[in-house]
């Protein structure tokens, strides 16, 4: 099973994630002829509060997504209720080593998170990505494992 161990820094678990156009996209923009935008390297937050995985809105523009539609999210700074936030897909790949296969995700359901790239981060890991994985937090050591 591949996996990494890493250590904690300031800003919490981070990994460096590649953040692709949906497998579904790329085939439709490759029938009409049209090239994928290229993959991103981004910076990502492992985040077991986050039920769904984020992406920044510049990761957005940059992939060229296209809304598939809205959703509700809570969250500490909604109080008053839940707010409506727009839907994309991507692609998600998390490599152990590079000589190793990644995990995958090549339609992934992604929600948009404003402003994450002012705090250094592109992209919130969350459940969604992490139920398929083995995730350990060892705090005393200043470490993360991750196995998928």
């Amino acid at each position: 099973m591949p996996h990494f161990t890493r250590r904690i820094d300031r800003g919490g678990p981070t990994i460096n994630v590649l953040l692709t156009v949906s497998a579904a996209r790329f085939s439709a923009l490759e029938k009409n002829g049209k090239k994928a935008p290229k993959p991103i390297v981004a910076n990502g937050l492992i985040d077991t509060g986050a039920s769904s995985t984020c992406i920044d809105q510049d990761v957005i523009q940059r992939l060229g997504l296209i809304s598939t539609g809205q959703t509700h999210v809570h969250t500490p700074s909604t109080r008053d209720g839940p707010v409506l936030t727009d839907e994309y897909d991507c692609g998600l790949l998390i490599y152990a080593r590079t000589t190793e296969n990644p995990y995958a995700v090549p339609n992934l359901p992604v929600i948009e998170a404003p402003l994450l790239e002012m705090q250094g981060i592109h992209t919130l890991i969350g459940r969604d990505v992490l139920s398929k994985c083995i995730l350990i937090y060892d705090g005393v050591m200043n470490t993360y494992t991750l196995a998928f």
